[in-house]
């Protein structure tokens, strides 16, 4: 005797046909852990992006103040665009 899935296989006219939720064993359990495990993906993926854009803001944080400290140091206009400011940055 056939099971239900061999009907909807050959696509038989008249025969009981496989939906979504008997297709899977789980049936809306299994509709809901793959729900969640996309939900943790997307939470991941948004932490991830978060992180990149507070790192980013770290770092040209540090760059103005190490900007700042040198133009003290080196007695600068610090409204004036400087070379040798901009060089000693580059090689830090």
């Amino acid at each position: 005797m056939c099971k239900e899935e061999d009907y909807a296989f050959l696509n038989v006219p008249g025969e009981p046909s496989v939906t979504a939720e008997t297709s899977t064993p789980e049936g809306d359990d299994g509709l809901k852990q793959q729900d969640d495990r996309q939900e943790r993906v997307h939470q991941r993926l948004e932490m991830e992006q978060r992180e990149q854009e507070k790192r980013k803001e770290l770092e040209e944080q540090r760059r103005d103040f190490q900007r700042r400290v040198l133009t003290q140091d080196l007695g600068l206009d610090p409204s004036t665009d400087n070379e040798k400011l901009n060089q000693l940055l580059m090689k830090l």
